[in-house]
C-alpha cells in the first residue's frame, strides 16, 4: 500500500529520475542515509493485540533521497497492519510501501531527519500453556553493525521472563513497572523469549527454629511426599498429551468463553462466534474449548453445517458463579 501524504512535485520529479538513473539503494549494510532504527511495542499477551512503532533516524543532506528497505516483521509469525506514519520535520516527504508477506517496508525519504511508521500487531506471542507465552525476536538483519538498532517491548501485566539468544549476547534488560513488564535489547541476535504469569506464594515465617527440632518433622514430610509420588507414578494415566483440568474461575480466557455461552443461552455459539464476541485469538479459544469439553463444562453438537457449543449443567453453574463473583 503506497501512501502519498506530503509528496510534492519536486519529489515526484526526483522519483522519476530515480527510475531513469538507478539511484543507489541504501541498505542496512551501509551507513549512508540511515543511522539508527528503534522498535517500540505495546502488547497484551492475553488479548493477543498491540501497537508497534518503528522510528528511523536519517542522515540525508538537503535534497538527497534515501531509498531504504527496512525489516519490520522482527517477531516471527506476528501479523502487522500499517496504518500511519509521521515525518520530522513536517516539510519532509515520505513514500512507503509495506509488504506483510516479506515483512519489509520500502521507503523513499527526502528532507527528513526522522520518520516513524505505525502498525497494529497481533499474534506476537504464542500461548504455550495456561499463563505461559513464547515469542521469537530476530535482529540478525542488523548483524553488520552499520545501523544501530534498539527494541523496547512493553507487556501488559507482570511476567517471569526467560530469555535465550543466538548468538549469546548480554545486551538486554528486564524491568517490572506498575502492571507492566519491559524488555529492552540492542544487540543483533535471535532472542527466544518465554513469559510466565507468576504464582503468588506466601511469605516465609520470620520465626527462628532450631535445626534439630525441625529434623523429625522434615523427615516425616519427606517420607510422606515420597510415598505420594510413588502412588501417583503407579496410578497416573499414561495417555500422551493429557489435558490438565481447568479452573475456569481463575483463568480469564475460560471465564470469557463461559460468560459468552451463558449469555447466548440454549441457542449456543459456534467457535467463530465466540472468537468474535470475546476478541481472544482463535488458537487460545480452540485450546480452552478442548479443555472445557473434556472437563464437562460444555458440549459440542452439530446443527446443520456448524458445530454449536452449549453449556452443560456444570457449565451453567460455573457461569452463575462467574457472574456472582464479578
Amino acid at each position: 500500500m503506497f501512501t502519498w501524504k506530503g509528496l510534492n512535485p519536486y519529489l515526484l520529479l526526483l522519483l522519476v529520475l530515480c527510475i531513469l538513473t538507478g539511484l543507489t539503494h541504501v541498505v542496512l549494510g551501509t551507513q549512508q542515509g540511515i543511522e539508527s532504527v528503534e522498535y517500540v511495542v505495546f502488547y497484551n499477551p492475553i488479548e493477543g493485540t498491540g501497537i508497534l512503532s518503528v522510528s528511523i533516524t536519517m542522515s540525508l543532506t538537503p535534497g538527497e533521497i534515501g531509498n531504504v528497505d527496512l525489516p519490520i516483521k522482527i517477531f516471527s509469525d506476528a501479523s502487522l497492519y500499517f496504518f500511519n506514519y509521521t515525518v520530522n520535520p513536517p516539510t519532509g516527504s515520505l513514500v512507503v510501501n509495506y509488504d506483510d508477506n516479506s515483512g519489509v517496508a520500502s521507503l523513499l525519504v527526502s528532507n527528513a531527519s526522522t520518520v516513524t511508521l505505525y502498525f497494529t500487531v497481533s499474534n506476537l506471542t504464542e500461548e504455550a500453556s495456561i499463563g505461559s507465552y513464547t515469542a521469537t525476536l530476530d535482529l540478525l538483519d542488523y548483524a553488520s553493525g552499520a545501523v544501530n538498532v534498539s527494541v523496547e517491548i512493553y507487556l501488559t501485566g507482570i511476567y517471569d521472563v526467560i530469555i535465550d539468544s543466538y548468538p549469546r549476547v548480554s545486551g538486554y534488560s528486564i524491568q517490572t513497572l506498575t502492571n507492566t513488564t519491559v524488555i529492552r535489547t540492542h544487540d543483533p541476535a535471535i532472542y527466544f523469549i518465554v513469559l510466565k504469569i507468576p504464582v503468588n506464594t506466601a511469605s516465609p515465617s520470620s520465626t527462628q527454629f532450631n535445626l534439630l527440632n525441625l529434623l523429625f518433622p522434615l523427615l516425616l514430610i519427606l517420607i510422606t511426599v515420597v510415598a505420594i509420588v510413588i502412588i501417583v507414578l503407579r496410578w497416573r494415566r499414561t495417555s500422551i498429551g493429557r489435558i490438565e483440568k481447568v479452573d475456569v474461575l481463575n483463568d480469564p480466557v475460560s471465564r470469557s468463553i463461559i460468560r459468552a455461552l451463558g449469555e447466548a443461552g440454549d441457542a449456543g455459539l459456534t467457535q467463530a462466534e465466540i472468537t468474535n464476541k470475546t476478541g481472544i485469538p482463535k488458537s487460545s479459544v480452540s485450546r480452552r474449548i478442548r479443555r472445557l469439553e473434556e472437563e464437562g463444562f460444555i458440549t459440542v453438537a452439530r446443527t446443520g453445517k456448524y458445530n454449536y457449543l452449549r453449556l452443560t449443567d456444570k457449565g451453567k453453574e460455573a457461569y452463575r458463579r462467574i457472574v456472582e463473583k464479578k
